[in-house]
């Protein structure tokens, strides 16, 4: 049985019905979503959930609070981490997506 592993990328210019993709190896299956903000986030993390995901890294758009929502949305059955940067890259982050 092959493990099955999820990114969740948050950006509300996406469309999560079309801006997603599957990828899969001889162990894995890696599921790619797009999400819209926060509601929309904790639906799919659920959805993921229940098609047998147990560990799902978010973006750093998520942040520690949207992380621990999707933690407690999944009861903990999935192992949930977040992308973050250290310090001393803010200002490229910040630059990069200034409006």
């Amino acid at each position: 049985m092959k493990k099955k592993f999820a990114f969740l990328l948050m950006d509300p210019r996406l469309n999560p019905e079309k801006d997603r993709a599957n990828f899969e190896t001889d162990k894995f299956i890696y599921y790619f979503r797009s999400v819209s903000g926060a509601k929309n986030a904790k639906a799919m993390a659920v959805e993921l959930m229940e098609e047998g995901v147990a560990a799902m890294e978010l973006c750093g758009a998520f942040g520690p609070k949207l992380a621990r929502d999707i933690i407690e949305a999944t009861q903990g059955k999935v192992a949930v981490g977040y992308v973050i940067h250290d310090s001393d890259q803010d200002e490229g982050f910040e630059k990069f997506f200034a409006r």
